[in-house]
């Protein structure tokens, strides 16, 4: 399910969390670094997204913000952000994205 959501064109995914910044530069290191962190108990909740362009100059939509909680434990981050998605055709998926918990 993680591969689906991530375009095979993926540029890169980014999470910084408690000043600790995670970045996967292509698809593979992408889902794997999610399917990691799932492994030690992460979950993302998705909680909103705002389109701000349909097609971008790349065919992209562009996003943001965009915000997901982040449980971690007995922890819950928001996580906001913004990026980019491919909304259909052979690339179709997240393109770039990039969350991270505003210091708090």
């Amino acid at each position: 399910m993680v591969r689906a959501a991530l375009s095979s064109d993926l540029w890169a995914l980014s999470f910084n969390v408690l000043g600790h910044n995670d970045v996967a530069y292509d698809r593979e290191s992408a889902v794997a670094h999610v399917l990691a962190r799932q492994r030690e108990g992460d979950r993302l909740e998705f909680r909103q997204v705002q389109v701000n362009e349909l097609a971008g100059w790349d065919g992209a939509a562009q996003i943001g913000p965009v915000q997901f909680a982040l449980h971690r434990g007995q922890a819950t981050f928001q996580l906001d952000g913004k990026g980019a998605v491919y909304c259909g055709g052979s690339v179709a998926g997240v393109k770039v994205l990039g969350l991270g918990d505003q210091g708090k």
